[in-house]
């Protein structure tokens, strides 16, 4: 049946007590309040290392900077119609892009790992100072649009004399 861990008769199956239901019910929204805050932390951290600064700042400014990060990105999508963004530094060695910030997607991509930038074509070409439209992205996989959406841009961040990173900008639907 529908909905059901086992399709014997419900009336044969042992029932839960309330009490214990309750209980388990309390110890999941614990989990869950914790996978929260921990997320809220890693927001915060990565947003602390997206400034790249050699010292500490208080929790407080974390907070503040992760969330002015995560405004910009949602304006920047607004513009451009996107439905996601993200920003992707590079590492100390110039080999793998970190995501330090994301909208339009769960915070938990913030604990994925850093992508090699060895192979990401469109990275590089923006990291270069262009940048790169995906009108269609299935069309192009051997570019490796990190995401799986329908169109994307990618575009460069940093100094006109040093790159720091790529922007990428997702859009759910095809563009044209």
């Amino acid at each position: 049946m529908d909905g059901m861990l086992d399709a014997d008769d419900p009336l044969t199956m042992s029932g839960t007590s309330e009490e214990v239901a309750w209980s388990l019910l309390a110890q999941i929204d614990g989990l869950v309040q914790s996978l929260k805050a921990s997320e809220r932390v890693i927001q915060a951290q990565e947003a602390q290392l997206a400034t790249a600064l050699g010292v500490s700042i208080r929790h407080d400014e974390a907070d503040a900077l992760a969330g002015r990060l995560q405004e910009s990105l949602h304006r920047a999508s607004e513009l451009t119609g996107s439905d996601a963004a993200a920003l992707y530094l590079l590492d100390d060695t110039t080999s793998a892009l970190k995501m330090r910030s994301c909208w339009g997607m769960p915070t938990s991509a913030l604990t994925k790992p850093p992508r090699d930038l060895r192979g990401s074509l469109a990275d590089l070409e923006a990291l270069m100072g262009n940048a790169v439209l995906f009108e269609h992205t299935s069309l192009a996989p051997e570019w490796q649009c990190p995401g799986s959406y329908a169109a994307a841009m990618c575009v460069p961040i940093g100094s006109p004399t040093m790159p720091h990173g790529t922007l990428w900008l997702w859009s759910d639907y095809v563009r044209d």
